[in-house]
């Protein structure tokens, strides 16, 4: 399991959660930091425990949909897509995969019960590779600088003027005379 999570903004920033009581805001962060790579808390008894809040504040995170019950006593946070962005090579997988298969995306890549045109399991991507970005910009790349040819690798011609002025500039630095010398 995870040691970090996330929190968006456009839930716990929004009125309808800035509307609950504090110790049910509380009680959605720790299980938010509890939950597996795919949202889903099995200790939600612990974990009001351990916070301080009690059944109600779970309760009413369930009425207002931040999370659905699942099974017998089985949490799901609703906006775990939301939340937390996890890269398909770094996902430990869930043990309630045959429960995943029963839900489906609503139109903000929320969880829901109720049948959408996206499947969870669906959705899921695959990365054969990590692949970097270029910034122009920061690059100097035009259309000159990429060969075409040869699938599209780039080919930065400055880069020998570049590390001539980073030198230079390395050089200008280490001999400048430091304050308080």
């Amino acid at each position: 399991m995870a040691v970090r999570r996330c929190f968006s903004k456009k839930i716990v920033r929004s009125d309808e959660f800035l509307d609950l009581p504090a110790t049910t805001q509380l009680l959605y962060f720790h299980l938010g930091m509890e939950a597996d790579d795919r949202g889903y808390v099995n200790n939600a008894r612990s974990v009001i425990k351990i916070c301080g809040s009690s059944v109600g504040d779970l309760e009413m995170l369930v009425a207002k949909k931040f999370v659905l019950i699942r099974q017998d006593r089985l949490v799901l946070i609703k906006g775990w897509r939301i939340n937390n962005t996890i890269q398909p090579t770094r996902i430990t997988e869930s043990n309630y995969v045959d429960d995943l298969k029963t839900l489906f995306f609503d139109e903000n890549m929320s969880y829901t019960e109720h049948e959408t045109k996206t499947p969870v399991l669906s959705c899921q991507q695959v990365v054969d590779k990590l692949s970097t970005q270029y910034n122009l910009i920061k690059h100097n790349l035009t259309e000159e600088n990429i060969d075409m040819n040869n699938n599209a690798q780039v080919r930065d011609d400055s880069n020998e003027n570049n590390i001539d002025s980073n030198i230079e500039e390395i050089t200008r630095i280490a001999k400048t005379p430091w304050l308080g010398d």
